[in-house]
């Protein structure tokens, strides 16, 4: 056996926390590994060379049942389950099951036996095992766990048969899925599974029928209220109940699944964004690049007028990269910023944001018309951000000699308030008014009368996003009308 399968199998054995027990072909014990000295007490000098019958409460039974099932009912390539209450070094017993293997040569003789024993005491209990908190036989063994496993354990179970009929189901699959036993009982799995999972699953019980076993395949429930409830599916088969039935357990993953879909998005966002900065901050810094090549050359020349000339350029093509950079950092921040969610005034935001864009305003001489402002629930200083951008640009995209006109409403619907931002600018083509919320998504050149970053828009779908809200724009009456909808509240 080559050395690192070997280093691999003695690691396995010794750090494993199951008990495990080595015997011959005469099935006297040769080895225990750490686990199983915790668990029964025993040291190997204890039971070396003595036969594994000493381990369970009644040898009499293992010799019935367990001698039976390794010598003549197993398949060389497959274990078999055996339930016995197994009796400690210091005379306790336990209930338990052993995963049971046979060891075999090339020319299939059996020159050994492994056994992995699982303490069942947790799951059925250990009360009056001398007969009926655990029955020795191993039918009733198995009903017991059985019924345990329904009865006690918090997992999503249905027992059906090979027709895919539901015989058995577990309170906790009757919570999560909101149905009473009544309503399931009797039916098959299918009938509470999207299409697509249904159509699977009906294949997939054929397998478990064929092959006793399925493990962690995904199919998707659907709830009673009509929520997807996507899982992970496996199953064994089971004869402990006076018929062959398929043990099913459900692993929800419904949250799981989410978490990753958005991490994927996140990600996919990432590259894009990453894409989108080292394709965009390339222009400023060519021009920037191209000015100074040009005022090297206008010095050697002497031409001091072009110089100046090349200068101003060189400098407003640096403060376009700066402005790039700090929409960035910013951009970058946000992702990274708390939400601190509470009651705050529309009003009182709008109010804070007119005065910081005062000079703007009385600049253009731009006339912004706010009307009756609800409360929200909301991080103040993130949401002043929005509204510094949505105003800011309805004041700025207007046509030469324009004076803007910005009306700025809201309404109440249930829990929601819908803020309303119109102006009378120049308007975004049907075609751009989804691309204008990604990053560095400009609709002018770095050369046109209307400067920006490219980055004021996507900041704002950020935070609203953020705070379980939405953003959209759709054409005004002469301009364009931007809305963004977040949790409302009564007001403060």
């Amino acid at each position: 056996m080559p050395k690192d399968r070997q280093r691999l199998l003695n690691a396995l054995f010794n750090d494993t926390p199951e008990a495990i027990v080595i015997a011959d072909h005469e099935r006297r014990i040769v080895d225990i590994n750490p686990a199983f000295e915790r668990v029964l007490g025993y040291q190997l000098e204890d039971l070396a060379g003595k036969p594994t019958s000493i381990l369970y409460a009644d040898g009499q039974i293992f010799h019935q049942t367990g001698a039976k099932v390794f010598n003549e009912g197993t398949d060389a390539n497959r274990s078999s389950v055996l339930y016995f209450r197994y009796r400690r070094k210091d005379g306790t017993l336990f209930p338990g099951r052993t995963l049971g293997m046979r060891l075999q040569d090339d020319a299939g003789t059996v020159f050994g036996f492994v056994g992995v024993i699982n303490d069942l005491s947790a799951l059925v209990g250990d009360a009056n095992l001398h007969g009926e908190g655990f029955p020795t036989e191993i039918g009733a063994s198995e009903r017991a766990l059985v019924n345990a496993l329904f009865e006690k354990m918090p997992g999503i179970l249905h027992a059906c048969d090979e027709d895919g009929v539901i015989h058995r189901v577990s309170q906790t699959w009757l919570d999560r899925m909101g149905y009473t036993a009544n309503e399931v009982l009797g039916r098959t799995p299918w009938d509470f599974m999207t299409k697509e999972s249904a159509e699977r699953s009906r294949i997939g019980i054929q397998e478990v029928w064929r092959t006793g076993h399925r493990h962690r395949i995904p199919y998707t429930f659907i709830a009673k209220s009509g929520e997807p409830v996507e899982t992970e599916l496996s199953a064994t088969l089971d004869t402990s109940q006076g018929q062959r039935m398929a043990l099913v357990l459900l692993e929800d993953v419904t949250q799981r699944n989410a978490t990753q879909r958005v991490l994927e998005d996140r990600n996919q966002q990432l590259r894009d964004f990453a894409r989108a900065a080292a394709h965009d901050l390339q222009a400023p810094l060519r021009h920037i690049s191209l000015f100074a090549e040009m005022i090297a050359e206008d010095n050697q020349q002497g031409d001091t007028a072009a110089v100046a000339d090349h200068a101003a350029e060189l400098i407003a093509s640096t403060q376009r990269l700066s402005a790039m950079v700090r929409g960035l950092l910013d951009f970058t921040l946000t992702n990274q910023a708390q939400v601190l969610a509470e009651p705050c005034e529309l009003a009182a935001l709008l109010e804070r944001t007119s005065e910081a864009l005062g000079a703007t305003i009385q600049d253009t001489g731009a006339q912004v018309h706010i009307g009756e402002m609800p409360a929200v629930i909301c991080d103040p200083s993130l949401m002043e951000r929005v509204l510094v951008n949505l105003l800011s640009n309805a004041v700025k995209y207007v046509a030469p000699g324009t004076v803007p006109q910005v009306q700025v409403s809201a309404s109440v619907e249930t829990d929601w308030v819908e803020l309303v931002v119109e102006d009378n600018g120049i308007g975004i083509p049907e075609q751009f008014r989804e691309r204008i919320f990604e990053p560095l998504r400009r609709l002018h050149g770095p050369d046109s009368d209307y400067p920006g970053s490219g980055i004021g828009l996507a900041l704002c779908k950020r935070i609203v996003l953020a705070h379980g809200g939405s953003i959209w724009t759709e054409p005004g009456q002469n301009g364009s009308r931007f809305h963004v909808r977040l949790p409302g509240t009564k007001p403060c």
